[in-house]
């Protein structure tokens, strides 16, 4: 988030911005969210904050009204079907309640979305994101991979699985 801030405060940072990513690194911290979640919630309204919105209606190319589901980070979102190109990504209806939740900050819904809409949905604001920025958030590579623990079964029964590895 930090480095998404640094890269849209190159022009002119908004105190709605600055209260934006103070939200976001608060929520971070208080793990009150999944973390890719907050960051996927944080980019989007960033980029509307910015200028940026991506279309999640109508067509963002000759503005037909929707529903569409063809998502194109390039021509500024969801897209219809005469102005997709060929092999665009279509979206699941899922995705998209959640890529809506997600901007709106709707967490209840947020929370209860499906994993797999969750991982569509941070491939498109990743996406998204970059194309706008003009570069790539070098930090996404580091929240994007899931942390995993190593199962309960891998440890002896006395032993402190928080302590493994400190002597």
């Amino acid at each position: 988030m930090v480095e998404t801030a640094d890269r849209l405060s190159d022009a002119e940072a908004t105190p709605e911005q600055y209260l934006l990513l103070v939200g976001g690194l608060r929520a971070l911290s208080r793990g009150e969210h999944a973390s890719r979640s907050i960051l996927d919630s944080y980019l989007l309204r960033v980029m509307a904050l910015s200028g940026w919105a991506p279309s999640l209606g109508d067509c963002a190319r000759c503005g037909a009204p929707g529903p569409h589901t063809h998502f194109v980070a390039q021509m500024g979102g969801l897209v219809c079907t005469n102005c997709a190109p060929a092999g665009s990504p279509r979206v699941a209806g899922s995705t998209l309640e959640l890529l809506r939740s997600l901007i709106r900050g709707e967490w209840d819904a947020v929370d209860a979305a499906a994993h797999s809409d969750t991982a569509a949905a941070s491939g498109l604001v990743s996406a998204y994101a970059q194309f706008h920025l003009e570069r790539g958030i070098r930090s996404l590579a580091h929240i994007a991979a899931p942390f995993s623990a190593a199962p309960a079964d891998d440890y002896p029964a006395d032993a402190d699985p928080s302590r493994e590895g400190i002597r």
